[in-house]
């Protein structure tokens, strides 16, 4: 390797990495080193360059393949499928947010990381399964994102948020889901179980397209399914 193509790459590296900003990392949720079976685990060493919050507590226990039979507010990592979060979304960890009952009245759980956005992304994609009345939240540098189902399948949803106005800048990244007081009286809460996070250069489709895509499946699944269109007709 001559001395010009190396200080080419390092010139190339500092343009991607600008001095004092450092990527994100463990967006899979894979970096995850756990002993036991289940239980409360170590956060760092389960969770590395990820923090977390119970209301204001940061940071909160971390849950490992442990969960309330009911809602209840607390971060949990899981290897394995489970009667209230269902199957794994991708790989060997997924990391599922609830916010429910919580004896310090504390209605709201959330991940977050400091870290570059790429100069090129456009949007942010990942993994989710969600059930609850509130949507879940996404905000990059403390700002609220929208969020789009961009597809769906029946273990997960694909999820993007437009990202395209912090490109390039050293940011908070963070998800939270949240419930109130009300919906835990009547035994509702929120629950997001998400995985697969990744910055794309793609930008997100237009609310009106992906309407339209999903449209699209769903007159698509009649054309293949008579037994829908029947069912259809009977409605009407």
């Amino acid at each position: 390797m001559t001395k010009t193509t190396l200080l080419s790459i390092v010139a190339s590296l500092i343009g991607l990495f600008p001095a004092g900003s450092q990527p994100f990392q463990n967006l899979g949720f894979e970096s995850a080193v756990i002993s036991g079976s289940g239980g409360v685990v170590d956060w760092n060493a389960a969770m590395p360059g990820w923090t977390g919050r119970i209301g204001a507590s940061d940071p909160p226990l971390l849950h490992y393949n442990d969960q309330c039979l009911s809602p209840c507010t607390s971060i949990a990592i899981v290897d394995r499928a489970g009667f209230t979060w269902g199957n794994l979304l991708l790989g060997t960890y997924s990391v599922i947010l609830t916010a429910g009952f919580d004896l310090g009245n504390r209605y709201e759980s959330s991940i977050a990381q400091t870290g570059l956005i790429p100069s090129d992304s456009q949007s942010i994609r990942f993994l989710g399964h969600f059930n609850g009345a509130q949507s879940p939240i996404i905000s990059v540098a403390g700002q609220a994102v929208p969020l789009y189902a961009l597809n769906q399948t029946a273990n997960f949803t694909v999820y993007g948020a437009d990202v395209a106005a912090f490109a390039g800048q050293t940011a908070e990244l963070r998800f939270t889901v949240a419930t109130d007081y009300d919906t835990v009286l009547r035994g509702g809460g929120s629950q997001f179980m998400l995985d697969g996070i990744l910055f794309s250069a793609n930008p997100v489709p237009e609310p009106s397209v992906v309407l339209l895509l999903l449209l699209g499946g769903g007159i698509l699944a009649l054309r293949l399914n008579p037994k829908l269109i029947k069912a259809a007709r009977r409605r009407d």
